[in-house]
């Protein structure tokens, strides 16, 4: 940076830690994850996202202005900065304090806060045939067991195997890429129109491309403003496609500003995504690969299971309809059934047998 430079590092310095820093606002979304657990969710679910983002914000710069103040901020430790900042100032106690309460509280309470809402997640995913059953299952006292079990092994493997520097990036750039596909959903969702699908997923990809440019690009301004005038179009498109009249109960609540702000948010991940090194590019990908290689072998499974089901109810109901009684001049039913009309034990194994399919 210049000596006339405001910030430390520059602009790109602080843009940078803004996208580091970035997984330590996933508490509110955790929040949102819980919705189901929620007294009143109309209510408590937007006052808490709202109580979440200001107590963090308010911390981390009460938490940063503490640490800058002890140290000159070369000094300070990027490993454990508030343990070598006690330390440099010769406290060792609190050292050990903040130490300790690293280990011992602020570690299980971030596991606990990113474990607990995953189990939900993945069930209301697979409840929607997007990830195999196995997540959606629940015994009897209603406690996802399984998908608990099969987060919590996953969850201990690359807490054990990948060393935390490396998850640093793909932490911040996943939150980034999950907050875009919320914004690009709400748009989706309030938007009425043939042309909507269209518009919404040009906006998303100009977007992408005009921040990309401008971190790593040359900097054309005639690149620029022709990537940012299609994308104003299709800002204003959205807009009208979003103007007819929403749908929804009066206790509902109703996102503000579509489609400005969540525009707005999705251009600004964006460029805090085009901060990111590339070990955390290629980091980014590879997840997206496997969550989609996820996706497509459950979706195929799912359509596997669900012909063989068509096709057994097919020939059952062909059964039904070519009764040998019809030509003997017996009353019609079903395989099985008795003339008395009582099904018989027979008929009523293949009809579980049917339903449990």
């Amino acid at each position: 940076p210049g000596t006339n430079d405001t910030f430390v590092g520059g602009m790109h310095g602080v843009l940078l830690g803004t996208t580091i820093a970035f997984f330590g606002f996933i508490g509110f979304d955790e929040v949102t994850c819980l919705t189901m657990e929620a007294v009143n969710p109309q209510r408590d679910i937007p006052l808490a996202v709202l109580g979440t983002i200001t107590a963090v914000t308010t911390l981390y710069i009460l938490a940063s202005f503490a640490l800058v103040g002890m140290v000159p901020y070369r000094e300070i430790d990027d490993q454990e900065g508030f343990g070598s900042a006690f330390r440099i100032v010769g406290a060792d106690w609190a050292m050990h304090i903040v130490m300790i309460g690293q280990i011992l509280i602020v570690l299980p309470a971030v596991v606990l806060v990113s474990f607990l809402p995953q189990s939900r997640l993945l069930a209301s995913v697979a409840r929607d045939g997007l990830l195999p059953k196995l997540f959606a299952y629940e015994n009897e006292h209603g406690n996802l067991t399984r998908g608990i079990l099969a987060s919590g092994i996953v969850m201990t493997l690359v807490s054990l195997l990948v060393p935390f520097q490396d998850l640093n990036d793909l932490i911040s750039g996943g939150i980034l890429l999950a907050f875009n596909l919320t914004n690009t959903s709400l748009l989706m969702l309030r938007s009425r129109g043939e042309f909507a699908p269209l518009l919404v997923g040009g906006y998303v990809t100009v977007s992408a491309v005009l921040a990309m440019y401008l971190v790593h690009g040359d900097k054309n301004v005639a690149i620029m403003v022709v990537l940012g005038v299609v994308a104003a179009l299709c800002v204003a498109g959205m807009r009208h496609c979003t103007a007819l009249a929403l749908e929804a109960p009066a206790t509902a609540f109703v996102a503000p500003g579509v489609p400005f702000v969540p525009a707005f948010a999705i251009f600004s991940n964006w460029f805090l995504f085009a901060q990111l090194s590339t070990s955390g590019f290629v980091q980014v990908g590879v997840f997206v690969a496997i969550a989609l290689g996820v996706y497509l072998v459950a979706r195929l499974c799912g359509m596997i299971f669900m012909e063989h089901t068509h096709h057994l109810v097919n020939d059952e109901t062909d059964i039904w309809e070519s009764d040998p009684s019809e030509e003997s001049g017996s009353s019609p039913g079903p395989p099985g059934a008795r003339s008395d009309g009582v099904e018989s034990p027979s008929r009523r194994s293949s009809t579980v047998e049917i339903e449990l399919s």
